[in-house]
């Protein structure tokens, strides 16, 4: 039986032999059998609620289930059945459990004994507060008392990385303000006892943004569970904790197999919740990328828009052989679009607009008042290279994909340190090419450039140097045709040393390599390294259309 205060306002029980079915405010469950079974009205167990139950010998009860976050409703002014998260290793007594809360000063809590009698506890001080027990516990007024720790998630029950998703934020406030360490921890699931439900695929791989300290160096970075994170001073009262999955440390999972962990959090003073921790791997996901043409098969994890930028810090020395590069006394950025399509091949952009297509629908045959999806919405990337076909949509078919100020806008990345026309003064987007996998560690894509002197576009003519400045007509002027050889090289860990969420899966980088020709007798050669963010998981082009 469990208490529902739902059901009826409670007084008190004192004794469980007056737990009767005719006690409004209390749901039964008699066994197959019993004459009282047809007063029956608990039909299922649920998460973070306390049940007594009537056994006639000492029996080991095990339960396996999915741990869902709730928070403790009280209700004020009465007697409350209830239970704590507790650490079973290292119990709190009651006095400092609700030594916080001024709802339940004086406290009086009432405690199952030995023979089935409910009892008032008196010796606050010294009596732990056990972990997997139900009390009765008066609240004085209003309460929202959680504990000494209080944890908010996000959104819903549990911790759910779905795709897209690299990082959440958990608040996490100490009540009494006193500075304390809390710890962080993964446990390992348990394979869920219904087929139907998602079986482990693997653990889920966590990691916390925090301070740490090197030496005399201070920085904030993302490190592995488990690890702790210690409340001080003003942040001791509340501050969200950032938590990242790292999608790059898991593997391939079969259907109906799904990533899931336990996130432990303790204070070290008797304080302990369990989070469920679920998440998609990056092959499967990209299963469910919508675009026309790309079906609900395998394709590129990677696949995708990627915008990042290349920073040049190295640059060779005039008239010495072999190359060798020196450092320069400040860094040059430029930006740099690539785009993966769903079998990885990769393409050089410089400009792309983000727009939305509205799926279609029809009404249901047996229900004219719903509509069955034809084809479902999705995301278009248009570039400049779009055929005429495409670029008449836009703005009929082809809607903003996102609101700024209240308005619909339309998304358009671009870089202006390189442009992209084919010899006949065509738009394009040129295939570079790339050795090994887009983004594994080693593999590294080519592209090779030439801009012509001819080019509206080309970066190195601008009226800010006389050699460089658009020539009269007859004059005899030097030929600013450009040949830019780009290198990229991905590398495990990021170039710059940040260790930031996402890494190996929504963001990539690496070491850049560049050549060019014609702007001096010599080519020039630098160097530096470079970082991507995945910008969109759309992988294809001017929706599939070509001509």
């Amino acid at each position: 039986t469990t208490y529902d205060p739902d059901l009826s306002s409670v007084e008190f029980i004192q004794n469980p032999a007056e737990l009767t079915p005719d006690l409004p405010d209390w749901r039964f469950y008699f066994p197959v059998g019993d004459p009282r079974e047809f007063s029956n009205n608990l039909h299922a167990f649920q998460a973070n609620t306390p049940y007594l139950i009537q056994c006639s010998e000492p029996v080991i009860w095990k339960v396996v289930g999915k741990p869902v976050f709730s928070k403790q409703e009280w209700r004020p002014d009465s007697y409350n059945f209830v239970g704590f998260h507790v650490d079973p290793n290292q119990p709190p007594t009651l006095e400092d459990w609700f030594s916080a809360s001024v709802s339940h000063q004086p406290l009086d809590l009432w405690k199952l004994d030995s023979d089935g009698d409910w009892q008032k506890v008196y010796t606050t001080n010294s009596t732990a507060l056990q972990s997997g027990e139900a009390y009765w516990v008066y609240t004085n007024g209003q309460s929202d008392f959680q504990g000494p720790v209080k944890i908010d998630l996000p959104q819903g029950r549990e911790l759910d990385f779905a795709r897209g998703l690299v990082e959440q934020d958990i608040d996490i406030s100490i009540i009494d303000g006193s500075p304390r360490t809390i710890a962080f921890k993964r446990l390992s699931s348990l394979n869920a006892p219904d087929l139907d439900l998602p079986q482990i695929a693997g653990p889920v791989p966590l990691s916390i943004f925090k301070t740490v300290q090197d030496g005399e160096t201070t920085r904030l970075e993302y490190v592995d569970l488990p690890t702790t994170v210690d409340f001080t001073g003003i942040d001791s009262i509340s501050r969200p904790v950032q938590i990242a999955v790292d999608r790059n440390k898991m593997g391939n999972a079969p259907e109906g197999f799904e990533f899931q962990s336990l996130l432990e959090i303790t204070d070290g003073q008797g304080f302990r919740r369990c989070i469920g921790v679920s998440s998609e791997n990056r092959q499967r996901v990209s299963k469910n990328t919508s675009a026309k043409g790309v079906g609900a098969v395998p394709i590129d994890p990677n696949a995708g828009l990627w915008v990042g930028d290349v920073v040049l810090k190295t640059v060779d020395e005039v008239d010495v052989s072999p190359i060798s590069l020196t450092p320069t006394a400040t860094e040059f950025e430029f930006l740099v679009m690539l785009h993966v399509d769903e079998v990885g091949t990769v393409r050089l952009l410089n400009e792309v607009i983000q727009l939305y297509r509205e799926g279609s629908t029809h009404p249901d045959p047996t229900n004219p008042d719903l509509e069955v999806v034809d084809e479902p919405g999705r995301y278009v990337l248009v570039t400049p290279s779009a055929p005429d076909s495409v670029m008449n949509e836009i703005g009929k078919t082809l809607l903003p994909a996102t609101l700024r100020d209240g308005r619909e806008f339309a998304r358009r990345i671009s870089t202006a340190a390189y442009t992209l026309i084919d010899e006949n003064g065509n738009a394009e987007e040129p295939v570079v090419t790339s050795i090994g996998s887009f983004g594994a560690t080693g593999a590294s894509i080519e592209a090779n450039l030439k801009i012509a002197d001819s080019d509206p576009n080309n970066p190195f003519h601008h009226q800010y140097h006389p050699q460089h400045r658009y020539p009269k007509p007859g004059e005899n002027f030097p030929d600013w045709t450009i040949d830019w050889n780009m290198e990229f090289t991905f590398t495990a860990d990021p170039p710059d040393g940040v260790n930031t969420a996402g890494w190996g899966d929504t963001q990539l980088g690496g070491t850049y390599r560049q050549e060019i020709e014609g702007l001096a007798n010599d080519t020039i050669v630098a160097g530096g390294y470079f970082k991507l963010q995945r910008a969109s998981p759309v992988p294809v082009l001017n929706d599939g259309v070509t001509n």
